[in-house]
Formats: structure tokens, C-alpha cells, sequence
């Protein structure tokens, strides 16, 4: 399927996936008079992060994501926010990308071995250089890796 098609494959369900995007607070209506089209939307900050465009993620989100992480291991909350916001906004990674690389390193590395979470995110090594598994772990996703991971 070529990209002319898709597009008019999407034109033609415009209302509903514009529907869609907003009941998911996605998009919001320029004007409630101009009906349910492309031309008619603007992102919302939750819209944006997924497209790249700013760092947003609600605290239902992060709370999940915090609960992924073994609860000995964890760190406060807004540790692993201002982490995960300069993770995103340095590698443009959306948040279903940030889940599934926490899900693939916790599958790899079991209690303790996972180490702590904002220690994944960002930490400081012994000669006082700072590592990112995270990032690693991101570029290896990037150029087709194989999901070995640094040790650290």
C-alpha cells in the first residue's frame, strides 16, 4: 500500500479518528464550530509528547511506570520524572517507547541486578562520568541491537 492510499483511506474515517484523538486528550478542536477534521485540531501536550514535539506524561503514567520497578528499588517520584522528561526530551523517545525498555531491562536483569530506577535514568559513575542504561539501551534499539546491555 502506497502512501496516497493510506492517506485516503484515513480521509475517508477523518470524524472518527479525530473523535478518537480527542477522547484520548490527543487533540483539541480549534473551534467546536468547524466539525471534526484535520484542519480543525492543534495537539494537546499529552498529543505532543507522543509525537515528539514537548515532554508530558500525567501522574497516573509515572506512577505506573515507578510501579514496574521493584518497591526497594525505587526512587521518589519526582527523581524519576525530571529523569524520565530529560530522557525523552534528549532522545525524542515517545512514552510507550520508555515502558517498553524499562519491561526489557527488568526482563534481563532480575532483583537486584536491575539496579535503581533513577539509576537506570541517569547516574554517575566512579570516575564521576554519568551513564545512562536507558540511553544505551535506546541507541542499541535505534541501530537494530541485539538488547545487550552495558555493565555498570
Amino acid at each position: 500500500m502506497n502512501d496516497e492510499q493510506i492517506i485516503k483511506l484515513v480521509k475517508s474515517k477523518e470524524e472518527s479518528i479525530i473523535g478518537l484523538l480527542k477522547v484520548n486528550d490527543l487533540v483539541e478542536l480549534i473551534s467546536e464550530h468547524d466539525g471534526y477534521n484535520f484542519n480543525n485540531v492543534l495537539p494537546t501536550e499529552k498529543g505532543k509528547a507522543l509525537i515528539g514535539k514537548s515532554v508530558y506524561f500525567d501522574d497516573d503514567w509515572l506512577k505506573e511506570l515507578i510501579k514496574k520497578w521493584p518497591p526497594t528499588l525505587r526512587d521518589s517520584k519526582q527523581s524519576i520524572r525530571s529523569k524520565c522528561e530529560l530522557f525523552i526530551s534528549k532522545t525524542g523517545a515517545d512514552l510507550f517507547t520508555v515502558e517498553r525498555l524499562i519491561d526489557m531491562w527488568l526482563e534481563q536483569r532480575k532483583p537486584p541486578y536491575c539496579g535503581k530506577m533513577g539509576g537506570f535514568f541517569y547516574k554517575q559513575d566512579e570516575s564521576g562520568n554519568v551513564v545512562s542504561q536507558i540511553e544505551i539501551l535506546f541507541e542499541s534499539l535505534e541501530e537494530g541491537g541485539d538488547f545487550r546491555f552495558e555493565q555498570v
